[in-house]
């Protein structure tokens, strides 16, 4: 029996001519007279004229010719495939089968049906490579056929999609080799664009706390005790004293009254400023319960370096931004009196003191680098820095930052926004860091 297949638009644009493809075959019959519906015709116009592959459109223009050649001549194609054309436009098939009549493989099987309708007994077989078309097919019970990948034609670019994909490769290039900046919380995890911060108000001095502390610290400075010294008319008072008076007097390890005396005076100042530290280190570390530290890093995840990075953070107000110049001394301790010293030990401090400030002299001057980090203060704050090259994966560091709330309870969560402009790059890189404040 005579085989009628109908062929899918795509297997002509993109497989092996018919006479190449042995369709007898492939079909399981001797004879094959090809169908072609007006819709075959439709897209194969289309194709010629608005494939974007110049290849492909005249592909389509010889295959139309053919078949144009064939149909009116009534000859076979080459290869001795036969040739029938169906014009009936399947519009009552469409609609009862509830397919679309803009979509071209709709129309297809809608055509392949109504020539099985109107052809009694044909044996009707349709070959295309595509998955919607076939289930179609497979649902109004038409047999189908997909052709293997080893006839399929390979990839053709003609000279516009060949230059086109040249440029598209070197413009790629050239976005991979440039610099992708981000700014980010040093030391965050992902997402590093999001810092947590914990604030708790302090607690007052805790007088017990102070009293043990001051009772300690008595207990590791303790007072010397004063040579024994007899009252007149002690029967010792006499030579005993003079002897002792007169020992200290020649002995260079011996320690005089007076010195133990005026020590144990300067103990006790050193007691009552020791309190006074206490108090005041407390008082200093209250503003400390309500700030938070921080340090920002612009990172480059690109594949170039990013030169000559101007950097711009702005945060809002409702709070003091320091830098680490920025903050308050924190009270210095009171010293501890010097333990008095015999006259061996005095002379023996002397000569290391003196060798110390010889070294210290000997060291080479330390000079501090220029910075051009700034925080300036207007109604909000602008933090601007300047890196001359920042390389992938070592990001800089701008100088560790400070906030200081008014007090714990008008601490709120905030946002900044940074501004990363690099002279290699044409628009400047912008986002937000976001700052999560909590309070205990």
């Amino acid at each position: 029996m005579d085989r009628k297949p109908f062929i899918d638009t795509m297997v002509f644009l993109h497989f092996r001519p018919l006479d190449e493809l042995d369709l007898p075959s492939r079909v399981h019959s001797d004879t094959v007279t090809l169908v072609i519906p007006r819709i075959t015709l439709r897209e194969l116009d289309k194709h010629k004229s608005v494939h974007p592959n110049r290849k492909v459109r005249d592909r389509a223009r010889k295959i139309l010719t053919d078949l144009e050649t064939a149909i009116a001549n009534r000859q076979p194609l080459k290869g001795g495939i036969a040739v029938e054309y169906f014009a009936t436009h399947p519009t009552e098939h469409l609609q009862n089968m509830q397919l679309n009549p803009e979509w071209a493989d709709d129309i297809l099987v809608a055509s392949v049906v109504a020539y099985r309708d109107e052809t009694a007994n044909a044996d009707i077989t349709v070959v295309t490579q595509d998955t919607g078309p076939r289930l179609t097919c497979l649902h109004h019970r038409l047999t189908t056929l997909q052709l293997d990948d080893s006839v399929a034609l390979p990839e053709e670019l003609d000279d516009t999609e060949r230059e086109n994909r040249s440029l598209q490769l070197q413009i790629q290039r050239m976005q991979n080799a440039m610099p992708r900046l981000e700014a980010v919380f040093a030391g965050s995890k992902n997402p590093r664009n999001v810092a947590r911060f914990t604030i708790s108000p302090q607690s007052k001095i805790d007088e017990q706390k102070l009293s043990d502390a001051l009772k300690d610290l008595r207990e590791a400075y303790p007072k010397m005790e004063t040579p024994v010294v007899f009252p007149q008319g002690h029967p010792l008072a006499g030579s005993l004293t003079s002897t002792v008076k007169m020992m200290a007097r020649f002995d260079p390890n011996a320690i005089s009254k007076d010195q133990i005396e005026d020590y144990n005076d300067e103990l006790d100042e050193f007691y009552l400023e020791a309190e006074s530290y206490l108090r005041e280190l407390h008082c200093f570390r209250e503003p400390k319960s309500r700030t938070i530290s921080f340090t920002l890093e612009v990172c480059n995840t690109g594949t170039a370096p990013a030169d000559d990075v101007d950097v711009l953070f702005h945060f809002p107000d409702g709070f003091l931004l320091l830098s680490e110049d920025d903050l308050p001394d924190e009270p210095e301790p009171p010293m501890p009196p010097e333990v008095p010293l015999s006259r061996a030990d005095q002379l023996n401090q002397a000569v290391n003191h003196t060798r110390s400030m010889l070294d210290r002299m000997q060291l080479p001057p330390h000079f501090r680098p220029s910075s051009s980090f700034r925080i300036t203060k207007t109604q909000s704050y602008n933090v601007t820095d300047h890196f001359a090259k920042i390389k992938h994966g070592i990001p800089a560091s701008l100088p560790k930052m400070y906030i200081l709330f008014p007090s714990v309870t008008e601490a709120k969560s905030f946002n900044c926004t940074f501004e990363l402009r690099p002279a290699n790059l044409t628009a400047p890189v912008t986002g937000e860091l976001h700052f999560v404040i909590e309070s205990k």
